[in-house]
């Protein structure tokens, strides 16, 4: 595995620093788990003790993430590998302020049962990825590209997915009750057996979405001329 050590560290926040970040990225190179899982930890810590850095950690794990998780059609787990959920929920808290962060990379990535929830994922590239049953509860995922995405299952209560592509994505058995989907593309999308209770649908296409009842829709879900079946 070769993990960079990204461009945009700030030699301004110390040496001290910019050492533990490089070792802590050596050490994601390990064959040993807990020592990879330490240097995750070591990340985090040098994120909240540099924040100049915060985006560098950010996008050296989210590299992490993609490289050894993989949403490849052979020999996907059902569950989300430890190591993995580690580098997520640090990515997570590291994403939940700025909503001017550059879009993070995770697209085609395997991250069932993942927790996300309130992640800035603004704008963020998830196409591809393996999410199902995932708690993104809360999370801004508006502008992001979801496309082919697989969220079975996943809860998206309160979601922020204004302007999201989801074209072709997978949200069947999915939780969207008050999320937010105006203007997002939902062409060829699984909808079958979604909750979508108080979710504003307002602007959005559904007439290629796949598994809806329009009626059973505009009895639960906020819609207009404007929400076209």
């Amino acid at each position: 595995m070769g993990i960079l050590v990204t461009p945009y560290f700030m030699l301004s926040s110390g040496r001290e620093a910019h050492n533990r970040y490089t070792q802590a990225v050596e050490q994601l190179t390990s064959d040993r788990s807990e020592t990879r899982t330490a240097a995750i930890h070591a990340l985090a810590r040098v994120a909240r003790d540099s924040p100049p850095d915060r985006l560098a950690v950010r996008d050296t794990l989210a590299a992490y993430i993609r490289e050894n998780s993989p949403a490849t059609d052979e020999g996907l787990l059902p569950t989300l590998d430890p190591e993995i959920a580690s580098a997520l929920t640090v990515l997570a808290d590291l994403s939940t302020d700025p909503a001017d962060d550059p879009p993070l990379d995770l697209r085609a990535i395997h991250a069932p049962h993942s927790s996300l929830a309130k992640a800035n994922l603004n704008g963020a590239y998830l196409n591809g990825a393996y999410l199902n049953e995932a708690n993104l509860t809360g999370a801004n995922l508006s502008g992001a590209d979801l496309h082919i995405a697989n969220l079975f299952g996943a809860n998206l209560e309160g979601a922020d997915l204004r302007g999201a592509y989801l074209s072709n994505a997978t949200l069947s058995g999915a939780t969207l009750d008050g999320a937010h989907l105006r203007g997002a593309t939902l062409d060829g999308t699984d909808l079958s057996g979604v909750n979508l209770r108080g979710a504003d649908l307002r602007g959005v296409n559904l007439s290629t979405a796949r598994g809806i009842v329009p009626n059973e829709i505009r009895a639960v879900a906020v819609t207009d001329g404007s929400t076209l079946f």
